[in-house]
């Protein structure tokens, strides 16, 4: 399937005011802050939908949640009977998710890389406290599958290829990647989250993988208004394994 950018009659524009550029210990301020309103307290309702896609009929598969934050789509698929590997670079984000799930958890060093591992009791959730560019298979080895919901969108746009090639390594064969891509006007807000064109998502997993979109809908909520932004939209992508 081609990428289509003119879905529900909006054209992407090319014409970008500056982006905003965050790192690491930005992300960890606002945890500190409480500036999380990029958390869902409810299940995304596109993983709902489409988790036949992303499970392919599997069961007690890995799945990775990279930059998981607390999400509780990560006890929604264990409470499936899935494993769960995520990786989020604030502590806080982590200890609140083990204590919103009624999770018991160790916490040990990492040897290889700055950072810890968090790691439920019974072992099926392993969440890894570090920047996310030095995560990598040697830490918790491939995945079956991969939910980027917030991920993409939150890193630095000049982050994109290395962001892929690191999931492209964390793939194993036969992985399942469910990626949602937002779509705003980027005239007038410059993130994050951003803007990711449906062409780009092509571009950069196509020489891998196999990418088909799924759906596009409206996410526009009332306090997107303070962004300036009249409209907004959420596409969800396959992304498959050749």
């Amino acid at each position: 399937m081609e990428p289509d950018e003119k879905e529900n009659g909006v054209e992407e524009k090319s014409d970008t005011i500056e982006e905003t550029v965050l790192c690491v210990d930005d992300w960890r301020q606002r945890w500190e802050e409480k500036r999380i309103g990029f958390h869902q307290t409810t299940v995304h309702e596109l993983l709902v939908e489409y988790k036949d896609r992303l499970l392919a009929g599997r069961e007690h598969i890995k799945i990775f949640f990279p930059l998981c934050g607390k999400s509780v789509d990560m006890k929604w698929v264990y409470d499936l009977g899935h494993d769960v590997v995520g990786v989020e670079a604030s502590k806080i984000g982590i200890t609140e998710f083990f204590e919103e799930s009624s999770l018991e958890y160790t916490v040990e060093p990492l040897t290889t890389i700055t950072g810890n591992c968090y790691k439920s009791t019974d072992g099926r959730v392993q969440i890894y406290e570090c920047d996310l560019f030095d995560f990598n298979k040697d830490l918790a080895g491939q995945f079956d599958a991969i939910w980027d919901r917030g991920a993409m969108v939150a890193i630095n746009k000049d982050q994109r290829k290395s962001y892929t090639s690191l999931l492209k390594t964390l793939m194993a064969p036969g992985c399942h990647t469910l990626l949602c891509t937002l779509f705003y006007d980027a005239t007038i807000w410059p993130g994050p989250p951003h803007v990711v064109p449906h062409s780009e998502v092509y571009d950069i997993y196509g020489d891998k993988c196999t990418v088909e979109k799924l759906c596009t809908v409206d996410v526009f909520e009332e306090k997107h208004k303070s962004w300036g932004i009249t409209g907004m939209d959420e596409s969800l992508f396959v992304i498959s394994v050749k």
